[in-house]
């Protein structure tokens, strides 16, 4: 719970005094250090006892140590104070290992009016890449000033102007975005899509 005294933006709050909260690794399990991000586990009064009649079930979600795997995924502050970063089904884990949370990225892309849509993918290879589904409105109004031809729609997404476009866009919003972007998240393939998601 965030008290008056322990305020901190962008923090949940130090755990509740019942409760024992560890982060432990994505992929050993085991406890990391402070400042670290890895899965949030707990365990305390206010935790379940496990599921009834169902101890494999128990086990896994439990644990033998009686953590509780939360799934969600964050850290401890270097004042103990909770900060969630996401979810581990949320992770895209490229070919070389690095961890990437879409959210991050695709909350930067989202930035942009000209984005209605956009959803990264990209686990198991060696750049993400982003689905983005156009502002339609937008994108017609920057056709008619580009008096760029086209017959339909589905054509329109595929000119090379327009990608080229939104290539720039990608760049301005995600790619040169030092500040929130790490190299790894950098886009580097994208289609768009016609329909919303």
């Amino acid at each position: 719970v965030r008290l008056p005294q322990d305020n901190v933006r962008g923090t949940i709050g130090p755990p509740l005094a019942e409760l024992t909260v560890e982060i432990r690794d994505i992929d050993s399990f085991k406890r990391i250090e402070r400042g670290h991000i890895g899965f949030i586990c707990v365990k305390g009064p206010s935790v379940m006892q496990g599921y009834y009649k169902n101890p494999k079930e128990t086990k896994r979600i439990l644990g033998r140590d009686g953590f509780l795997n939360t799934g969600d995924l964050g850290f401890l502050d270097a004042n103990g104070l909770l900060v969630i970063t996401g979810r581990r089904k949320e992770v895209l884990v490229l070919s070389s290992g690095e961890n990437i949370m879409p959210n991050v990225v695709e909350d930067e892309l989202m930035k942009c009016r000209e984005v209605a849509q956009c959803m990264l993918v990209g686990s198991d290879k060696k750049v993400p890449a982003a689905l983005i589904h156009p502002n339609e409105e937008l994108l017609l109004e920057y056709a008619q000033r580009m008096n760029i031809r086209f017959d339909d729609y589905h054509e329109l997404l595929r000119h090379p102007q327009v990608l080229g476009h939104f290539r720039l866009l990608i760049k301005q919003y995600v790619n040169d975005n030092i500040a929130r972007i790490q190299p790894f998240e950098r886009i580097g393939h994208f289609a768009l899509i016609e329909k919303p998601f």
